[in-house]
């Protein structure tokens, strides 16, 4: 029983540090550009926030001032302005550098609140580190790990520092506002990456729908013919690009034979089927009431390779169809193959849909393909 829990448990841990890994690495675009503009809003903050310190504070405490460790961060807070302002005008922004970004004004801003902690040591009280802990896991999206490791790093070298520096009372209270600060700190890390992920699969789920027929779970027909546009333009020179399009032959009299529920399971048979046939990287869409079509690219022999997937279209659906229904389903298919790039979705659709009712003229359950320069 205490073995199950811990798998559970274990299970569970997995799970969580997986759904992480998938957010960072699937919404990129989206972590630069909150990043960014975190990094704006936040540099610009920490300026208005240490000019009004230095300068109101000691209207409110006389006996306050400012001292050079202060002063010292303004620069350093102006860099990262003028670095996110020039930055964000760039139109391709990179990932990895906007993180790095981040990570170097977090770093570079605990180096000042060090400084200004361990200015006094005989009765300054640190008050800036905890706080920070809290600011940096709101408004930065950054790796878990990232932000424990600095706040772990941070808060043991300013412990170190203030028991060998300060006085013992004033040493611990500081660790302790360090240690409160780091809690408070972990505990929003884990709730706001929660509300990212949560967020984040919630949208990945409503776009994968919009762009998914419901039926037969293949690409409805505005997502398929945009996909496929834009992969016929990426395809390199040796490949050999081929669209099969296809229709369930005589549909209309299985519907009023047999019914329209036994058309749909016939519909989603079919789309299984294709998901079996075509590899994770091809194209298939539903394009019709009963009509789909696929998109692949091929190196090597294409006649041979669309060969063998029309035959194994064709054998399939006729085999699995009469093995569920009772009943024997039949396609027509028809294949337009070119290699040039400049041949756009539209033509190639033209010429295989060509191809299509030639099979379907003289005989169903067939395919014929034609080729483009």
């Amino acid at each position: 029983m205490t073995d199950e829990l811990e798998r559970k448990k274990q299970n569970k841990k997995t799970g969580a540090l997986n759904l992480v890994r998938l957010y960072f690495r699937g919404s990129r675009v989206e972590i630069a550009e909150i990043n960014l503009a975190s990094l704006k809003t936040v540099s610009v903050g920490s300026i208005i926030t240490l000019l009004c310190l230095i300068f109101i504070t000691p209207l409110i405490f006389p006996t306050w001032s400012a001292t050079w460790h202060y002063w010292i961060l303004l620069p350093v807070f102006a860099v990262f302005t003028a670095v996110s302002f020039i930055y964000s005008r760039i139109e391709k922004q990179n990932y990895f550098l906007i993180q790095a970004l981040c990570l170097l004004y977090c770093v570079t801003t605990l180096l000042g609140f060090f400084n200004i902690g361990l200015a006094d040591v005989r009765g300054r009280y640190e008050m800036f580190i905890g706080c920070f802990y809290i600011l940096m896991t709101v408004v930065f999206v950054l790796r878990p790990w990232m932000m424990t490791l600095i706040m772990a790093i941070s808060g043991v070298a300013y412990a170190l520092l203030a028991v060998r520096l300060k006085e013992a009372n004033i040493a611990a209270r500081d660790i302790f506002s360090i240690i409160v600060g780091a809690i408070f700190a972990h505990a929003a890390m884990l709730v706001i990456f929660k509300l990212r992920i949560n967020d984040f699969f919630s949208r990945e789920k409503y776009k994968r729908l919009s762009r998914t027929d419901l039926l037969t779970g293949l690409l409805n027909k505005r997502s398929y013919e945009s996909i496929c546009q834009r992969s016929m333009r990426e395809r390199i020179d040796e490949e050999t690009g081929a669209l099969f399009v296809f229709d369930v032959d005589d549909f209309k009299i299985i519907n009023d034979t047999f019914g329209h529920v036994t058309g749909d399971n016939v519909l989603e048979m079919i789309g299984t089927i294709l998901k079996g046939i075509f590899r994770s990287g091809d194209l298939v869409g539903r394009i019709g009431g009963d009509e789909f079509s696929a998109y692949i690219k091929v190196n090597g022999e294409p006649e041979r390779i669309i060969a063998e997937k029309a035959e194994q279209i064709l054998s399939q659906v006729r085999e699995n169809t009469r093995k569920a229904f009772k009943i024997e389903v039949t396609v027509s298919i028809g294949v337009c193959a070119t290699k040039n790039r400049e041949i756009e979705y539209r033509e190639m659709y033209l010429n295989a849909d060509r191809a299509l009712y030639a099979v379907k003229k003289s005989t169903h359950d067939g395919w014929k393909m034609y080729s483009l320069k």
